[in-house]
C-alpha cells in the first residue's frame, strides 16, 4: 500500500476563486501543501485549479476577506497565507462605487485578511500586489490608493517579530483567463507572450532602460516585462515557503518574479498557453 506523504504546511490562499489566486492554490497543492482556497463565491473547486495534480490537499472555503469572522479559525495553524485579491485599474467611475468601491477592493478586502493573520500568528504572509506607474494615480486613484494600502499593511505586518511578509508586484499578467459559466476560454498569451519576446530583444530591452531612466515619472513601472500567472504562482508558493532569514520584508518586482520563477530547479520555463 502507497505511503501518503504528510503535507509540508497549511497553506491559506484569499482569492482563491480568481485567476492568479486560483494557480496559487493549484501550484501549492502540487508542491504537496495542504490549500485551503478561500473566496466570496463559495464551495465549488475554481476552474483553474480543476484537473490538477495533489487536489486531494486543496480544499476551497467561503470566505468574505471583508469579514474575518468567516474565516478566523481557518487562519489557525497555518503556516503561510496568500493574499491574491484585486480588481482591475481602471477609472473610478468604471466601479460601480466608485472610487470607494475601487479603494475597498484593492485595499480593505487585502489588509482585513493581514490584520487577521497577524492576530492569529501566521508566520509568513505573501501579498500579490502591483508594479503602478505613478501617473496610474490621477487615471485610477481608488486602484492605486488601495495597492498602497495594501503594501503599507504588508510592511507592518513583517514588524512583529517572528513574522515575515513578501511583497509581490507583477506588471501585466497574462495566460488563459477563464470567464463566464461556460468557462470560455482568453487566450491573454496570444498577445504577451510575443510582446515579451521583443521586449527581451537587447536594443528594445536597452531602449526601454534608457527611456525609464530619463522620464523615471512616465516610464519607471510602465516599460517592464509582463509576467505569466504561472510564473507569478510559482514564486507566491517558493517565497510562501521560504525562511525569512535576516529580511523581515521582501519586495519582487516582475524581473525578479520571473527570476525566482525559474531559480534553483522549481520547474521549467513556462511556454505560453
Amino acid at each position: 500500500m502507497a505511503t501518503v506523504a504528510a503535507p509540508k504546511g497549511r497553506m491559506v490562499v484569499f482569492g482563491a476563486s480568481g485567476f492568479i489566486g486560483g494557480r496559487i492554490c493549484k501550484e501549492a497543492a502540487k508542491q504537496g501543501y495542504a490549500v485551503v482556497g478561500l473566496s466570496r463565491t463559495g464551495r465549488t473547486i475554481p476552474y483553474s485549479v480543476a484537473g490538477g495534480d495533489a487536489l486531494g490537499s486543496f480544499e476551497m472555503k467561503t470566505g468574505d476577506a471583508a469579514d474575518t469572522t468567516t474565516y478566523a479559525d481557518e487562519l489557525k495553524g497555518a503556516s503561510a497565507v496568500v493574499v491574491a485579491i484585486g480588481a482591475p485599474p481602471v477609472p473610478n467611475f468604471l466601479y460601480k462605487g466608485g472610487k470607494q468601491e475601487a479603494m475597498s477592493s484593492n485595499g480593505t478586502a487585502c489588509v482585513r485578511p493581514l490584520a487577521a493573520a497577524s492576530k492569529a500568528g501566521v508566520p509568513r504572509v505573501v501579498l500579490v500586489n502591483a508594479s503602478m506607474p505613478s501617473w496610474l494615480k490621477y487615471i485610477s486613484s481608488g486602484y492605486y490608493t488601495g495597492k498602497v494600502m495594501s503594501e503599507s499593511a504588508t510592511s507592518k505586518y513583517a514588524s512583529g517579530n517572528p513574522t515575515s511578509a513578501v511583497v509581490l508586484k507583477p506588471s501585466v499578467v497574462f495566460g488563459t483567463r477563464h470567464v463566464g459559466s461556460m468557462h470560455f476560454p482568453i487566450p491573454l498569451s496570444i498577445v504577451f507572450a510575443p510582446l515579451r519576446m521583443v521586449m527581451r530583444i537587447p536594443l528594445v530591452s536597452n531602449g526601454m532602460e534608457w527611456l525609464r531612466q530619463l522620464i523615471p515619472s512616465l516610464f519607471g513601472n510602465f516599460l517592464v516585462e509582463p509576467v505569466h500567472v504561472d510564473e507569478l504562482a510559482r514564486t507566491a508558493v517558493f517565497m510562501a515557503s521560504k525562511n525569512a532569514g535576516a529580511k523581515a520584508i521582501e519586495t519582487l518586482g516582475p524581473d525578479e518574479i520571473v527570476k525566482n520563477s525559474h531559480a534553483k530547479g522549481l520547474t521549467q520555463f513556462v511556454n505560453a498557453h
